[in-house]
């Protein structure tokens, strides 16, 4: 009889850590789509201020060879930020995808991770934006 209550308040143990383990990894990736989400819609803001912006290169015949360096530095850039969100989307893996192969504090150090990959493509994302309308209401 021992055993049998034993051996069931180890599944249950078992079945209680292994939710609470869950339930971190899916707050943990949680965060980090909040950011995603977040920034996502912003990428065609992205690329019109870039396609705005290699227009004026095109049809400025007055910028001076610094505001040319500058503005395709601007775009470069902004095509790198969107470029970072393409690759991060791409390899990101949901945590029920690693639960199999991985344990969980390997996972959630990856989730750390990742949250860390897109906060610096939402940095660059808003950099570039931020960049792209100044340099846009400068040579308007």
């Amino acid at each position: 009889m021992n055993r049998i209550i034993f051996f069931l308040a180890g599944v249950f143990l078992l079945c209680f850590t292994s939710s609470c383990a869950q339930k971190k990894q899916d707050a943990l990736r949680d965060e980090l789509m909040a950011i995603h989400d977040d920034v996502m819609p912003k990428m065609g803001e992205l690329s019109t201020l870039a396609g705005q912006l290699k227009q004026v290169i095109a049809t400025d015949s007055t910028l001076t060879e610094s505001e040319r360096t500058e503005i395709e530095s601007a775009i470069t850039r902004m095509a790198l930020a969107e470029e970072g969100m393409m690759d991060w989307m791409a390899t990101f893996r949901q945590p029920e995808a690693l639960r199999d192969k991985m344990e969980h504090e390997a996972i959630l150090q990856y989730l750390e991770a990742e949250k860390q990959k897109i906060n610096e493509v939402a940095v660059q994302i808003r950099s570039g934006i931020d960049s792209g309308k100044k340099l846009i209401s400068t040579h308007q």
